[in-house]
């Protein structure tokens, strides 16, 4: 009886932390292709204290280095709370030939914000913002073998460029 009482109590625990964990807000921005090729794309997301980074090997289109590191929780709360209030109203639609196109998902408890925008055509206070988050990659990363990103852009391919005839 015991440890079934004992079995229990262990189920309901890990079920409520497997809860908790889906409910964390994130902000991820992630990056296409950059008109100079031996610019890496790249992706920065936040999770709750830690800041997760990939960026591509270069020569290897595709392929990703992965790293993380822990910052300062409040201060990632902060940042996430003014993505969500700014990237709340849509961004234009455009099409801007050899720009660079990027990707916002805020992901939260209730909703998924999913915009894709060209950074060049950002009003200040948005690009002033994916700005700060991408400074938060200068801190002390540590290498890990993989993390989770949107593939939209990471791995999104070149086009094949028409035939000369």
């Amino acid at each position: 009886m015991n440890k079934i009482f004992l079995l229990s109590i262990s189920l309901l625990f890990f079920s409520c932390q497997d809860q908790k964990e889906q409910k964390q807000e994130r902000v991820i921005f992630t990056t296409g292709f950059f008109m100079n090729p031996a610019q890496p794309r790249f992706g920065i997301e936040i999770k709750a204290d830690t800041l997760f980074y990939c960026e591509e090997i270069i020569d290897s289109i595709g392929t990703y280095n992965y790293y993380y590191c822990i910052h300062n929780i409040d201060e990632l709360d902060k940042l996430r709370e003014r993505f969500k209030s700014s990237f709340a109203s849509r961004i234009p639609a455009q099409d801007i030939p050899d720009a660079t196109l990027c990707q916002v998902d805020i992901i939260s408890e209730n909703e998924i914000i999913k915009e894709t925008f060209y950074l060049v055509m950002l009003e200040h206070f948005r690009s002033d913002i994916i700005k700060e988050m991408i400074k938060l990659k200068d801190c002390d990363l540590k290498s890990i073998e993989y993390h989770e990103f949107p593939k939209d852009l990471l791995y999104s391919q070149m086009p094949i460029p028409p035939s000369i005839r």
